[in-house]
């Protein structure tokens, strides 16, 4: 799947007040599928371009908390061993 950069999917929407779904497709050069998809999404979101999901498992602590989280496990630890 190749990226559609956001000026384009701006194209999109403007042309979709005039112009089919078949017609943006052939003058834009990408698929009706992905003509309705930008479609959608602006509809879903007002924007045209999704947030990216979060990549990987979130971390469940935050950088004071991890740490805390190792002086209690190593009390006596020195802060060249953090």
């Amino acid at each position: 799947r190749r990226h559609i950069p956001d000026e384009q999917k701006e194209l999109i929407l403007t042309m979709s007040e005039r112009l089919s779904t078949k017609e943006i497709s052939a003058l834009i050069g990408c698929s009706a599928r992905t003509v309705r998809r930008v479609l959608q999404t602006f509809r879903e979101t007002g924007q045209v371009s999704r947030k990216p999901l979060q990549v990987g498992r979130p971390r469940e602590l935050t950088g004071i908390e991890y740490i805390e989280s190792l002086i209690e496990r190593q009390p006596d630890i020195l802060l060249d061993e953090l």
